[in-house]
């Protein structure tokens, strides 16, 4: 099959398909009379990528992939990618979740001040920035709550 017979069976614009060979996620094709020819290999094979990216592995991670075969090598090398990549979505989810308490906890904010005089804003400094690549967001202590909504002890002044 030709370019965009594949790219339309799996939903991605031919040009996709061109940069995942040329960064060695898919094997370079056949080509006859200098058009690349894809055979089920070709449409599997990006099944493939797709589900790993899916999944939240890189185009680098899913490189390393192609390599693996069928030993028992291949499997615990996979379950070891696998359980990092996990570790990794966990986190994450724990840094959304965070940041959606953040949010939630917004709606009962009464400070009514500028929001370089909120407690809330202000208490966001200690959560990750989702926007950031995990490489760079680091894992700091999770906000405990609106900050302004503590309770203060009357022993306190």
């Amino acid at each position: 099959m030709k370019i965009g017979e594949l790219a339309r069976r799996r939903g991605v614009p031919a040009s996709t398909v061109r940069y995942y060979e040329s960064v060695g996620v898919l094997p370079r094709p056949a080509r006859v009379s200098g058009r690349r020819v894809y055979d089920k290999q070709a449409e599997e094979a990006l099944r493939f990528v797709q589900a790993l990216q899916r999944a939240g592995f890189t185009l680098a991670e899913v490189r390393a992939f192609r390599s693996l075969d069928h030993s028992r090598q291949a499997r615990a090398q996979w379950r070891e990618a696998a359980g990092a990549k996990l570790r990794e979505l966990d986190a994450r989810i724990a840094d959304l979740v965070a940041a959606r308490e953040l949010l939630s906890s917004s709606f009962g904010c009464a400070c009514g001040g500028p929001a370089a005089e909120c407690a809330l804003v202000m208490g966001a400094e200690s959560l990750p920035r989702l926007d950031a690549p995990p490489a760079v967001r680091g894992r700091p202590p999770r906000a405990s709550g609106h900050p302004a909504r503590r309770r203060r002890d009357p022993r306190e002044r």
